[in-house]
Formats: structure tokens, C-alpha cells, sequence
């Protein structure tokens, strides 16, 4: 279908319009934070604010940025016929999908240096004095658990108790903003491992987020709903965070807390695992085993590579053994041959699992290579050859001869030869381009 001239122009007006407005928004509220302020501006207007716009901004720079080179600037190089217009709106759709959820996700970035920094009670900033802080609620907190203040004393103990208390109170109130003064300093002094963890767990989910999008930007595997997720991160580490803070709140750790809170939004899911087995320990529970083959068994899987399969839902070789293809290429951006070659290997290591490494020492790494190496002629000689058991070579055999698995076979064989006549014709296009620039070279 072709694209309509007036359509390109409008949609490629519009990204730029939009960009400009939003750096120019972007620009004002920096001055509003870092210039001389007008009356009556808002206080979240501060140094925070201005922290998490700017680095909050970066996702949405990296995402308009990979949006326009390779979906709207293809759009704009397509060919346009001459004819009606065809009311392409699908580019703004795509564009919509593209800015939103960074701007979200700005905000949020925007929201957790404001909680962390600009809302918390406490007069340092919570990111460079972890320990000072921690080492004051844990000196609050093994006063009230101390033996002189859990047994029992007189009336005249108990006076000189909370006399110490009340100094001890007094000593590290200079700590606290003078905003928060009408509030109890106990409250304040039990709400540090709140802010430690919101504030480390925020951290690592940040650096993760920035790290990884970086990354996707120069491999081109980036996607919309990545931004999502970063998104869901946000709020899974965070929510974990504050958890596993309370939980911890009996044997504070003052040193390893900072880094323990900064791991859980690098690693949201070890962290939610933690808490499970804590949570099947405390409630007696016994946990179902599952027997869940890792995809790390699958040749050319790096930490990577398994984690994006994660991400779209494909955890595991059995579930990769099962996975439409054309819902891989969707959402991957690897080779398609690449793919057919997990997906082969996966249904490999389902069935013949227990004897993978002597299979691919035998040159058997795939569904493929077992059944151009493998046959009912030579099953009984290669299964001892290997030591394997001729009856689990020959049950392989039956199971890819039929139904549903031949046709998953065919199917995963389509796939290739589609992906190399794709190239094929990719490279054809390619060396016709060579030879046009050539000869165009030479007429000059």
C-alpha cells in the first residue's frame, strides 16, 4: 500500500514539533529549579526534581531517538504514489507507543529522587551518609531491646530509663530537618530503613534501567514495552525493598544494607525468591518441585540472551521447545535462523537431556543433526557406541516422525529456508545498490 505524501510530512512535523516542545519544557523547569525563583514556586521545585528530570529525560531521549531512525525515517523513505490519501494514522499510533511510556517512566524517575531526597526527614542526603543513618536507628533500636529497658524496674529505674531515652532523642535530633520537628523522633528515627531501602533500591533499578536501555539502543534491540518494564521494575524492587526493610528491622545490618537494597533493584527476582522461602519456612509450607530445565543448557545462550527470553515469557526449554516462532521473531531481535536453532536444540535437550554432552560430543546438537546422523539402521550401533539405551535413540526417532512433533519439525524448517531467502534477496538488493553507485561514479 502506498503512503501518501501528506501523510509522511504531517507525521514527521509532528515528531519534531513534539520534541521540540518537550525540550524546551524540559529546559524551563531546570531554570526554574537551578535560576533565581519566582514568588510563590512550588518547593518540589529543587535540586531532586531537577536530578530526576534530567536523568529521567534520558530514557526519553533514547527512546525518540530509536524510534525515529528505525521506524519513522523508513516510513518517511518509503515511495509515494499518486492517489487518494490513504489515512495512514498507524505512525501516530506507533509514535504514541513509543513517547508515552518513557514519560512515564520519567516521572517516576522524577517521584523517587523528590521521596528520597526533597520529602525525606532526614538532613543528609540519605545516598552518601547510609551508614551514619543506619548506625542511628541501631542505636535507638538495641536501646529499646536492651535488657534494663525489656525487665522489670522500679518506678525510679524506669524514670532514669526514659531520662537516657530522652537524651539519647535529644543527641541525634540535629539530624532531622527543622520541617519535621513536630513529628516524634522516634517515628522519624523508625522510618530510616524505609528511606535507606527506597533510596538503594531506587538507585540499582535506575543504573539497571539506564545500563540496559544503553545497550538495546546499540545492539538495535530495543522495543516500547521495554520502557514498561522498567516501569514494573520500579515498582516490584521498590515494593520488595521496603519488605525485606521491616523484615530486616530486628538485626539491622548498618554496613551491608545500602548494598543489599542497591542488588534488589539490580536483581528484583532473587529478591522476591528470598522472600518466598521465607515466607514457605515461616508458614510451614512445603514447596511443589518442578523440574525446570534451564535455558542455560541451550549452545549460544548468554546471561543476556536469557534474560530476554525471560522477558517475553519464555523461561525455560520446555517452554522454548513450544513457543510459535513467529511470536520469537516479534520480539526478538535476533537472527531468524538463530532462533530455529535454540527452538531445535531445546527439543533436543527435552527428550534426550540425561545424555546431552555425549551427544554433542558425537556431533548430535539438534533435532536436525540427530535425524540426518541418526536412523533405525544404525540406532542399535551409535547407542553403543555412546552408551546410551538403544530404546530411548529409537522412542526420539518415533516421536519426530509424528504428529504434532513432524509438523512442528516442517514448521521450524520454513522458518529457515524463509529467513535465507530473505537474505538472499537482501544481498541481492545490496550488491545492485554497489553496482548502481559504481557506475554512477564512473559517469562522473
Amino acid at each position: 500500500m502506498a503512503v501518501n505524501k501528506k501523510v509522511q510530512s504531517r507525521a514527521n512535523l509532528v515528531f519534531w514539533l513534539f520534541l521540540a516542545a518537550y525540550l524546551i519544557t524540559n529546559c524551563v523547569l531546570v531554570w526554574l529549579c537551578i535560576g533565581e525563583k519566582p514568588p510563590h514556586t512550588p518547593p518540589w521545585l529543587s535540586e531532586p526534581f531537577m536530578a530526576g528530570l534530567i536523568v529521567g529525560g534520558l530514557f526519553v531521549l533514547i527512546a525518540m531517538y530509536y524510534f525515529y531512525n528505525n521506524f519513522l525515517a523508513p516510513y518517511l523513505d518509503e515511495e509515494s504514489k499518486p492517489g487518494p490519501s490513504h489515512g495512514d494514522h498507524r505512525i501516530y499510533v506507533l509514535m504514541a507507543r513509543w513517547i508515552i511510556p518513557p514519560i512515564i517512566l520519567q516521572f517516576f524517575v522524577v517521584l523517587g529522587f523528590l521521596i528520597t531526597l526533597h520529602a525525606s526527614p532526614l538532613k543528609g542526603n540519605i545516598y552518601v551518609q547510609p551508614y551514619k543513618y543506619g548506625q542511628i536507628f541501631k542505636l535507638v533500636e538495641d536501646f529499646n531491646r536492651s535488657e534494663l529497658a525489656a525487665g522489670a524496674l522500679s518506678e525510679r529505674d524506669v524514670a532514669k530509663q526514659l531520662e537516657r531515652k530522652t537524651e539519647l532523642l535529644e543527641s541525634v535530633s540535629q539530624y532531622f530537618e527543622q520541617d519535621f520537628v513536630g513529628l516524634s523522633q522516634e517515628l522519624i528515627i523508625y522510618s530510616i530503613p524505609f528511606f535507606i531501602a527506597i533510596a538503594f533500591s531506587f538507585l540499582g533499578a535506575l543504573v539497571y534501567a539506564l545500563k540496559d536501555a544503553t545497550y538495546r539502543l546499540h545492539t538495535s534491540d530495543l522495543y516500547a514495552k521495554t520502557f514498561i518494564s522498567y516501569l514494573i521494575r520500579f515498582v516490584f524492587s521498590l515494593s520488595l525493598s521496603i519488605a525485606i526493610a521491616y523484615f530486616l528491622m530486628n538485626n539491622w545490618w548498618i554496613n551491608a544494607a545500602p548494598v543489599i537494597f542497591l542488588l534488589i533493584g539490580f536483581f528484583p527476582q532473587r529478591a522476591l525468591q528470598y522472600m518466598e522461602e521465607k515466607a514457605m519456612t515461616l508458614l510451614r509450607l512445603q514447596k511443589e518441585e518442578k523440574e525446570d530445565i534451564p535455558l542455560s543448557r541451550i549452545q549460544g545462550m548468554t546471561d543476556y540472551k536469557i534474560y530476554r527470553f525471560r522477558e517475553i515469557g519464555v523461561g525455560d526449554v520446555q517452554n522454548l521447545a513450544k513457543v510459535d516462532l513467529s511470536y520469537l521473531k516479534q520480539n526478538l531481535s535476533y537472527n531468524c535462523r538463530l532462533l530455529c536453532d535454540f527452538v531445535s536444540q531445546a527439543i533436543l535437550v527435552i527428550h534426550l537431556g540425561a545424555h546431552l554432552e555425549v551427544l554433542r560430543g558425537f556431533g548430535v546438537r539438534d533435532v536436525f543433526s540427530f535425524r540426518s546422523t541418526i536412523s533405525d539402521a544404525n540406532c542399535e550401533e551409535i547407542a553403543k557406541l555412546l552408551n546410551i539405551p538403544a530404546g530411548k535413540l529409537r522412542g526420539f526417532l518415533e516421536t519426530i516422525n509424528k504428529p504434532p512433533m513432524k509438523a512442528r519439525i516442517e514448521n521450524i524448517l520454513s522458518w529457515i529456508d524463509w529467513s535465507t531467502e530473505s537474505e538472499e534477496k537482501e544481498l541481492t538488493k545490496m550488491g545492485r545498490l554497489a553496482r548502481d553507485d559504481v557506475e554512477s561514479a564512473d559517469g562522473r
